[in-house]
């Protein structure tokens, strides 16, 4: 839809521009906008959009200066807090990986020791006496045999509980 265009139009939007008012035209504006459709709707569009903005000003509430500075304080602190609590995480996370290798170690050498001794029984009846001396030698293995059981089962926990730390992040 084409419109036709007022020649006043220019001056009103300049003089709206700068901040003039309707009763602040001079005479010969005045007059026209009585005769003037076009320049009556720009007339109402700025009263509109010029009361739109004194109400957005006036609901517009800004926080004093000690609110923002009790906020950035609050926000720092915290900030402090996360960053010396991700290392005492980790290393906690790291303890508590150990205490579950050590645990699962002397659970699973008892386990795996009397799995051998089971299979040792079974292998002395099924393939004879050879194969059950070296069960039961490994499941005697003493203080050796129980470290390489501890290391397998914190080689197998910690990448685990690694992976549950760090997923908290």
């Amino acid at each position: 839809m084409s419109r036709n265009a007022c020649v006043h139009e220019p001056v009103l939007l300049a003089r709206f521009a700068s901040g003039v008012t309707v009763a602040g035209l001079d005479a010969d504006l005045q007059t026209h906008l009585a005769a003037c459709a076009s320049c009556r709707e720009i007339v109402a569009l700025v009263q509109a959009l010029r009361a739109d903005h004194a109400a957005a000003l006036s609901e517009c509430a800004l926080p004093t200066a000690s609110q923002i500075w009790w906020r950035a304080r609050v926000r720092s602190r915290l900030e402090a807090a996360h960053a010396v609590e991700r290392p005492i995480s980790l290393a906690q996370s790291i303890s508590m990986a150990a205490l579950l290798g050590l645990a699962a170690s002397l659970v699973g050498a008892q386990w795996i020791r009397g799995s051998l001794y089971r299979a040792r029984d079974v292998a002395a009846h099924v393939f004879g006496a050879d194969v059950a001396t070296a069960l039961s030698s490994m499941a005697d293995g003493g203080p050796l045999w129980l470290m390489f059981v501890a290391g397998v089962c914190v080689a197998v926990l910690m990448p685990v509980a690694a992976a549950i730390a760090l997923s908290r992040d």
